[in-house]
C-alpha cells in the first residue's frame, strides 16, 4: 500500500500540467490514488505498482498562482472534483485579548500541536477503519437519496425551463452546487472522519495529555458537522469557478460575484417565502441544485437560534417538514442570532412581517396545518 502526505505549493500543480503534457498519466494516477485503487505498469524487469492507496493531498497557495494554475487543469476526468478549497482568513487580535489569553495558554496542558499530530499518525500506522454509528448511518443515508433524489429529477426533467437554467459547461470539473458527483458524499464522509480523529486526540491533549484509541464509531453530530463545513467549502469553491470561466478568451471577462454562504442563501429564501411556513421543497426550487438535506440541516440550525421551528408532518401526499418561521412581532434584534439573521438577508423587519402575513399562495389545508402546529398559532390568529 502506498501513502502520501504532500504539502507543496505551485511546483505540484505546474508537475502535474508539465507531465500531462508531455503525454503522461498523471492526472488519471492521480484520481485513481484519490479512490483508494491501484495502478501497475509492465516493464522490461517486470510489473510495478501497488495495490492500493491511502492518498492525502494538502496544497498552500496565493490565490491568484492558483488561478492561474486551474486554468490549465480543464478536463471532464474529474480531477478538480477531488480536490476542496479552502481560503483562510487571517485573524489579528488587539493587544488586549492577547494579554488576557497569555496567561490561559500558558498554563494550558496543550502547548503545541506535535504532540496531538504525532499522536494521529503513530495511532494510523497500521491502517484503522472507522464506521459511522447507526444515527449518523441514517442522516448519510438521507443524504444519498437526496442526491439520488436530485439526479432524477435532473435527468428525468424534460422541461426546457429546467434545461436552459443548467450552469453552462466550464469545460472543468467544477460547479457553484451544493452537490453535484457522488465524490461530494465521499468528501463529506473523509471530512468526518477528519473531524473525529482530529477532536479526540485533540480533546486528549488539552485535557490530561493521556493519548487513548480514537473511538472507531463516527457519530451524528459529527457528521453533521461535517456537512456543514462541506457547504462552506463549496461556496468558496464557487468564487473559482467564476474565475476560471474568464479565463477562456473566447468567454467575455466575468465580474467576481459575491457569493453568500450556503446557510445566508436558505435563510434568505426562507425569509422571502409568502406566509408563516415554509417546506424544504419550496426551498429546493429557490436553491436550485440543492439537496433536500443540506437545507434541513440549515434549518434546524435556524430553529436553533430561535428563528422558527422544523417539524414533519404527515400530510395526503406523504411525510413532508415544514419549517414555521417565526412571526416578525417575535423577532428581537437585541438577540444576536436574530439580529445577524436579518442583517445577513438583507431586509427589515416590516419587509419579513409583510412576507409572513401574505397568504395568497396557501391551500385550505395548508392554513388547517398552520393552525394546528404552528408554536405561535394563538397569536397569529387574526391572519385568518
Amino acid at each position: 500500500m502506498v501513502s502520501s502526505r504532500v504539502m507543496k505549493d505551485t511546483g505540484f500543480l505546474s508537475s502535474v500540467n508539465v507531465k500531462q503534457s508531455k503525454g503522461e498519466g498523471e492526472r488519471s494516477l492521480l484520481c485513481k490514488m484519490w479512490g483508494g485503487k491501484g495502478d501497475s505498469s509492465i516493464l522490461v524487469t517486470g510489473t510495478r505498482g501497488f495495490s492500493k492507496t491511502s492518498m492525502s493531498c494538502c496544497l498552500f497557495i496565493q490565490p491568484q498562482p492558483l488561478l492561474s494554475e486551474l486554468c490549465q487543469l480543464g478536463g471532464d476526468d474529474g480531477l478538480m472534483d477531488r480536490f476542496l478549497f479552502c481560503v483562510a482568513k487571517p485573524v489579528f487580535n488587539t493587544t488586549a485579548i492577547t494579554k488576557a489569553n497569555v496567561p490561559l495558554l500558558r498554563d494550558t496542558k496543550l502547548q503545541s500541536f506535535e504532540n496531538v499530530m504525532n499522536n494521529i499518525y503513530e495511532e494510523h500506522l497500521a491502517g484503522k477503519h472507522y464506521k459511522l454509528s447507526a444515527d449518523a448511518e441514517s442522516v448519510f443515508d438521507g443524504l444519498i437519496d437526496s442526491y439520488s433524489d436530485y439526479m432524477n429529477a435532473k435527468y428525468g426533467s424534460d422541461h426546457e425551463e429546467d434545461k436552459e437554467n443548467e450552469t453552462p459547461n466550464l469545460n472543468i470539473s467544477l460547479d457553484e452546487s451544493e452537490m453535484m458527483t457522488s465524490k461530494d458524499t465521499i468528501h463529506i464522509l473523509r471530512l468526518a472522519a477528519v473531524l473525529h480523529v482530529f477532536q479526540h486526540s485533540f480533546s486528549c491533549g488539552l485535557n490530561d495529555g493521556c493519548y487513548t484509541p480514537t473511538p472507531l464509531e463516527i457519530t451524528k453530530s459529527r457528521l453533521k458537522q461535517a456537512m456543514v463545513l462541506y457547504n462552506s467549502l463549496s461556496q468558496q469553491k464557487s468564487l473559482f469557478v467564476q474565475a476560471i470561466a474568464s479565463c477562456d478568451r473566447d468567454t467575455p471577462a466575468l465580474h467576481l460575484k459575491p457569493v453568500a454562504t450556503f446557510r445566508d442563501r436558505v435563510a434568505k429564501a426562507m425569509c422571502k417565502s409568502c406566509g408563516p411556513f415554509v417546506t424544504i421543497r419550496q426551498l429546493q426550487k429557490r436553491l436550485k441544485r440543492s439537496l433536500a438535506e443540506n437545507i434541513k440541516i440549515e434549518l434546524e440550525m435556524l430553529q436553533q437560534n430561535g428563528f422558527g421551528t422544523l417539524k414533519t408532518i404527515k400530510t395526503r401526499h406523504g411525510k413532508r417538514n415544514f419549517f414555521f418561521k417565526i412571526p416578525g412581532n417575535c423577532i428581537d434584534m437585541e438577540i444576536g442570532a436574530h439580529s445577524t439573521i436579518i442583517k445577513s438577508v438583507g431586509i427589515n423587519i416590516d419587509t419579513y412581517e409583510s412576507t409572513f402575513n401574505d397568504l395568497s399562495t396557501l391551500t385550505d389545508e395548508e392554513k388547517n396545518f398552520t393552525i394546528q402546529h404552528h408554536p405561535h398559532a394563538e397569536g397569529i390568529e387574526g391572519l385568518w
